[in-house]
């Protein structure tokens, strides 16, 4: 597989995945603020219903990355194929190897991620919420 290939494969998903997660999140968490938004009262509303948010998006990060990964897989390869760079590439012979592997490194990667930011950070930020 081409170096250029996989990082263009790989610069396309984190793309998506960027977007697609800082979308959901945003949702998410306005959603949330709405939902709830009769009970926040007194003085310091405002930055402590911040700091309450605060705290929710790292909760909010470890439930949702999942989904986020998953979908920008998806929205990758399609964007790929809407673009014709599929056909293109299975022209050139190269496999859907070229195209998943780099994918699947980086989800590998970010899930690895996720682990350690559940351990070290997503519980204190669950207890505080």
């Amino acid at each position: 597989m081409s170096r250029i290939l996989g990082r263009y494969v790989l610069r396309t998903y984190l793309g998506a995945l960027g977007a697609i997660f800082l979308g959901v999140l945003t949702i998410f968490l306005v959603a949330d603020f709405v939902d709830r938004a009769k009970a926040y009262t007194g003085p310091h509303w405002v930055s402590d219903a911040a700091v309450l948010y605060g705290f929710k998006s790292l909760v909010a990060i470890r439930e949702l990355a999942p989904a986020a990964l998953l979908l920008a897989a998806g929205t990758a390869v399609s964007l790929m194929r809407k673009r014709g760079e599929l056909t293109a590439l299975s022209a050139l012979t190269f496999g859907p190897g070229s195209i998943y592997g780099p994918i699947a490194l980086a989800a590998a990667v970010v899930a690895l991620g996720l682990v350690g930011f559940d351990d070290w950070v997503a519980v204190d930020a669950g207890r505080r919420v």
